[in-house]
């Protein structure tokens, strides 16, 4: 009964009408990924990831994982948009990671 299609309960068609405009950039970053590493993403980017073994959604897996993605543009995102923007700031001060990619509201941090 739930899902972003019509008919759904509480549809949303937004990433049909109105895909972020640096996909192409998100998508090849991604595919670059070594598949050996562990990666913990917004729940927006998972469809580009399901295909890893060690995959979490942030926030779980967020202070162990190899990479850390980030794509701050869903403004019903659990946790929400703002606790996402919140931990990506505090990765980008945290020495434990380094940031590797940032354009627009893609951000991607490496384990050092």
């Amino acid at each position: 009964a739930y899902g972003p299609l019509p008919g759904a309960k509480n549809p949303n068609i937004l990433m049909f009408t109105n895909p972020y405009k640096n996909k192409k950039e998100v998508h090849q970053f991604l595919q670059g990924i070594d598949i050996t590493k562990s990666v913990a993403a917004t729940n927006n980017l998972g469809a580009h990831l399901t295909h890893r073994q060690k995959l979490y959604t942030i926030p779980i897996g967020a202070g162990e994982a190899d990479i850390v993605a980030f794509l701050l543009n869903d403004q019903s995102a659990q946790p929400s948009l703002a606790a996402q923007i919140a931990m990506s700031e505090e990765l980008k001060k945290d020495n434990r990671y380094k940031l590797v990619f940032e354009k627009d509201d893609f951000v991607v941090f490496r384990k050092k």
